[in-house]
């Protein structure tokens, strides 16, 4: 047994240690199960020896980690899985949770994979079964609960993962976990909103697929470039949305590093050469859009700007999701550009996308059969806003409080910063849009 116990230690570490490739096992099994149609049941009690084995390796990949035990961290994320749980899963009615709810209870009404309504491109839902069917009625608005906290608590990870990536220190990035949840979402409506469904997973992936380039690019894992297929993978198997998201998160990544690996003059001619291709894009809308008005689907034709992409800055879809904090968190953005470009364009790229003609005629005929304008206001949700923000109030409130002070004062910055933040996410109505009413 001996021999067993460091290979053992290594499986746990490599499947719990990126918070979401514990999944894969599962997802393998319901492609290969979908694939066959293979009886539900089957497949389910499959499941419940895989949540065994892995509830076994997790105890062993925590005993691992026991000497990074650090008491503030446990306390943060304790209170952040109370901050979830204590106002419980979102079960309002009419809500989209009731739908979602349907489709984790519809497993139990099929007798093979492939008959699910969702069966395909929704895996979450079955995991969901597969831990839900077993409880009492009775005691499911418990388990409800648990499995939204569950769900939050997973995007929160790989929130603070993306953020310690980006350069915010420990602190910073607890607050940026936090902001994410006060803040991202559309309307009055954010993470809470969505946990029973399977956007959760799908968005994990794309955060997980950020982290793993970010890693490639600066070296910390050479190997990690490996592991962008496996994200992509899980996020088409859950919400096919965030595929779009990985691949523009990838897109802007691999411009920032192109454009840092050259030297100063060539710096200087790529970013002229940027000027005039945006001014040309920005009139060759124009001109396609005023002379070829069928280069959008009719259906869009209300949202379509005059320089041929969408007018972001009508309230109806666009505005309602940005609120104001997302606003001024692209103008932030924007600024930040020159110190932190990697951050900035990451914040920038949806809006760019559906400002431009030649990328928003790619979305509107992209959605044209899969949800229609409706669902369009989804890509400015491809990265929070928030990280842009919550880096400019740090900022702003370093040189307000600090005024050149090299060490003193950190504390009163974060609590400035946060108090700030919650500012933007307390209004829950037009045109703030904040999301901490929802939240809790």
């Amino acid at each position: 047994m001996q021999p067993l116990a460091p290979g053992v230690a290594r499986l746990a570490d490599a499947l719990f240690a990126s918070g979401y490739r514990f999944f894969l096992p599962y997802l393998a099994l319901y492609l290969l199960a979908w694939l066959v149609d293979l009886p539900v049941g089957i497949l389910l009690y499959t499941f419940v020896l895989l949540h065994a084995l892995n509830l076994a390796l997790f105890v062993v990949f925590l005993h691992g980690r026991r000497r990074a035990f650090r008491l503030g961290d446990a306390i943060f994320w304790a209170a952040l899985f109370l901050f979830f749980l204590v106002p419980g899963a979102y079960l309002e009615y009419p809500a989209d949770a009731w739908e979602h709810l349907r489709r984790i209870q519809h497993w139990s009404h099929v007798g093979t994979v492939a008959e699910h309504d969702w069966g395909t491109w929704k895996f979450a839902y079955f995991w969901g079964h597969s831990l839900l069917r077993w409880v009492p009625v009775e005691e499911r608005r418990l388990a409800f609960d648990l499995y939204s906290a569950f769900w939050q608590m997973l995007v929160g990870v790989q929130v603070h993962a993306l953020a310690r990536r980006l350069g915010f220190d420990e602190r910073f990035s607890k607050l940026q976990v936090v902001a994410f949840f006060l803040l991202w979402g559309q309307g009055p409506k954010g993470m809470r909103f969505l946990a029973l469904s399977s956007t959760p997973l799908a968005y994990v992936a794309f955060l997980a697929a950020l982290v793993c380039c970010i890693d490639a690019l600066d070296g910390r894992d050479r190997g990690a470039w490996k592991r962008i297929p496996e994200a992509l993978i899980l996020a088409a198997a859950n919400h096919r949305q965030e595929v779009i998201f990985i691949m523009m998160g990838l897109a802007s990544l691999l411009v920032v590093a192109w454009f840092q690996s050259l030297d100063a003059a060539r710096r200087r001619l790529a970013i002229r050469a940027g000027l005039v291709l945006g001014l040309a894009t920005l009139g060759g809308g124009a001109l396609a859009w005023a002379v070829f008005p069928e280069m959008h689907p009719r259906s869009f034709h209300e949202l379509v700007s005059p320089i041929g992409g969408f007018r972001l800055w009508q309230r109806t879809y666009f505005l309602d999701t940005y609120g104001v904090h997302g606003v001024v968190g692209v103008l932030c953005a924007v600024a930040l550009l020159p110190r932190q470009p990697r951050l900035a364009l990451l914040t920038l790229t949806p809006t760019l996308v559906l400002l431009l003609a030649p990328s928003a005629m790619v979305f509107s005929w992209l959605f044209e059969d899969n949800g229609g304008h409706p669902v369009l206001y989804r890509i400015l949700i491809g990265f929070p806003t928030c990280f842009a923000l919550v880096a400019a109030l740090q900022w702003f409130w370093e040189r307000v409080l600090l005024r050149g002070r090299a060490s003193g004062g950190r504390g009163r910055v974060l609590v400035a910063v946060a108090l700030s933040t919650l500012a933007f996410a307390a209004p829950p109505t037009y045109p703030w849009n904040g999301r901490l009413f929802l939240q809790v």
